[in-house]
């Protein structure tokens, strides 16, 4: 009789990442990772306890795709190049937005990242509290934009603003179909410029 295959940890959680890029969070389940790697679901639960710690090494699996640059002594353009990062895993990863919006990081690997990004905002905003506050800020652009434009979801028609009246609606209705076509980078680029100069202007206001 054949042993059972061996597995590591990464492996599941690469697996189970696999899993959700081509069909969809909701279709996650142990029995279908087991599918995927070809052992019985329950062997599955040798690495990960729960399907709430398969999530969370999903949440991590993510993360680890990501580069954590070198800091310089420039905070705002580290973390510029750290919130470009993050939203280009995302975008890879859309079926996983969900996860970074409703699940914090509890993973070693993905805490990590954590660590990273609260000693880049250690000189602007020393005060740990505040600091944080300044993650979460940059995160939920991140995964907000990345909700907004990348997420699966079922197709919309598109609103015709120029069929409103306008009396009612007078800016609404001067929308034209171009001003519609919004660039999505083009839109996170101004996003995230205005979010750092607000960022710094606080700084500025602590110290």
């Amino acid at each position: 009789m054949p042993r059972p295959r061996k597995l590591k940890r990464e492996a599941v959680f690469g697996a189970a990442l696999a899993l959700i890029d081509r069909d969809g969070l909701d279709n996650l389940s142990m029995r279908r990772l087991g599918d995927e790697l070809g052992v019985e679901a329950m062997s599955l639960y040798r690495h990960v306890p729960s399907k709430a710690a398969l999530l969370d090494g999903v949440h991590e699996a993510v993360l680890e795709t990501m580069e954590l640059s070198p800091l310089t002594s420039d905070w705002r353009s580290d973390a510029q190049a750290m919130a470009f990062a993050f939203r280009s895993v995302l975008r890879a990863h859309p079926n996983t937005l969900v996860l970074f919006a409703t699940r914090p990081a509890v993973t070693p690997g993905s805490l990590r990242h954590v660590e990273h990004a609260l000693t880049l905002l250690e000189r602007p905003f020393p005060d740990l509290p505040r600091r944080i506050f300044a993650l979460q800020a940059l995160v939920s652009l991140c995964v907000g934009q990345g909700l907004n434009h990348f997420a699966a979801t079922e197709p919309q028609a598109p609103v015709r603003y120029g069929t409103l009246l306008p009396d009612a609606f007078p800016v609404l209705s001067s929308i034209g179909e171009a001003a519609l076509n919004v660039d999505v980078d083009d839109e996170f680029s101004f996003a995230l410029e205005a979010l750092l100069a607000g960022l710094a202007a606080l700084a500025e206001t602590d110290r």
